[in-house]
């Protein structure tokens, strides 16, 4: 997933933080932003992906970003980074532990964003479960 850059975000409530990966360098990142300012960053950036740590999540809780996304005039693929396999998922701080060598406990929002972009970014294809947004005639 390196040829493009690639949104890592987390869900905060019904906002959400964000980290912008390009060429293996965070080039922005967002605090608790709305959704309607998710998708206009999502417009000008123009993503490869969109990394998350559960698409059920994001389609109970912002059902509206979704339907945008699909909507959008390029295609854009929603990752979600933690799904190991069809029947389990792991946390993202075990993830960040085994692929960073880190000691994580708990991440932030902020931190949980660049990590999953991180880790799209990493290509581990066969643990990854993506949907393709594409736009609708």
């Amino acid at each position: 997933m390196s040829s493009g850059p690639i949104i890592g975000i987390d869900i905060n409530g019904r906002r959400f933080s964000y980290a912008i990966l390009t060429n293996g360098e965070v080039t922005d990142r967002g605090g608790i932003i709305d959704p309607q300012d998710l998708i206009k960053i999502v417009k000008k950036v123009r993503p490869k992906a969109i990394a998350i740590d559960n698409i059920g999540e994001i389609m109970e809780l912002s059902p509206a970003v979704i339907k945008r996304l699909g909507r959008l005039p390029f295609n854009v693929h929603l990752i979600q980074v933690t799904k190991v396999s069809p029947e389990s998922d792991e946390t993202m701080e075990s993830l960040v532990n085994k692929y960073f060598g880190l000691n994580v406990v708990k991440l932030d929002p902020d931190n949980t964003a660049e990590f999953l972009a991180r880790l799209c970014a990493m290509a581990l294809a066969p643990l990854l479960r993506f949907m393709s947004l594409k736009q609708r005639s």
